[in-house]
């Protein structure tokens, strides 16, 4: 008698990435899952991104033991206005099976109230505008007072001024009490705030060359690069 046995095939496991709608200036919240364990068991799972095409799991990576669906997970350690590749993974005896790719582009820039726009650059981890602020609307739509007065009789005053007595301002920005820096409506576009000691602190140990627009209209040298955009006048 002959016996005929039929196995089940065993194949590269199949993973999905569910579409990923808010992209961030230096993160992505993703979600992904195993659609097909393909006859083997899933033993990791996970996301892989980087800003060239087919990323793999030499890249960075976001990785889950066993086989299912995770949610809420974050593309990190990008930076702003920069091309992404992604691509979700698992693995089983078998190898690595690669889903689908799909290309994010992280946030470029940022408006404050009054439609002053600000490119958004990163700097030792942290995401700072190009530009001072130069606002006249606290987030909210509440204007900002500003006067020539004598304020110094004043509690809590709550003022902008114009830099040097600029009209305009488009290259030092506004001078602000620090009445209105700290005042709940946020005088920074929504999602952004004024900058504390920690993240001062932390800019300062960058070189200042690197902050530092080039040329010599702001400096006495030409010494500063502007790697990182900063654009410190």
């Amino acid at each position: 008698m002959e016996l005929n046995f039929i196995t089940d095939a065993q194949g590269l496991p199949i993973a999905v990435l569910e579409p990923i709608t808010d992209v961030g200036y230096m993160a992505a919240p993703v979600a992904f899952s195993v659609s097909d364990e393909m006859g083997a068991a899933v033993t990791k799972y996970g996301i892989v991104w980087a800003t060239t095409e087919n990323p793999t799991t030499a890249n960075f990576k976001y990785e889950v033991n066993g086989s299912g669906s995770a949610s809420g997970r974050l593309l990190t350690n990008m930076n702003p206005n920069t091309t992404y590749y992604v691509r979700p993974y698992a693995i089983n005896s078998v190898g690595t099976g690669y889903g689908t790719q799909v290309t994010i582009k992280t946030k470029k820039d940022v408006t404050d109230a009054n439609g002053n726009v600000y490119n958004a650059v990163k700097v030792n981890g942290y995401v700072w505008m190009d530009k001072n602020l130069m606002v006249e609307k606290y987030s909210n739509g509440d204007p900002i007072s500003t006067t020539t007065g004598d304020i110094s009789a004043e509690a809590t005053p709550k003022y902008y001024f114009l830099y040097d007595n600029q009209a305009g301002n488009a290259s030092y920005g506004h001078l602000y009490t620090w009445f209105v820096a700290t005042d709940s409506r946020n005088v920074c576009p929504t999602g952004w705030y004024v900058p504390r000691m920690i993240e001062l602190n932390d800019l300062g140990t960058a070189s200042a060359f690197t902050l530092r627009e080039t040329g010599t209209d702001s400096w006495t040298d030409a010494n500063g690069t502007n790697t990182t955009g900063f654009g410190l006048k």
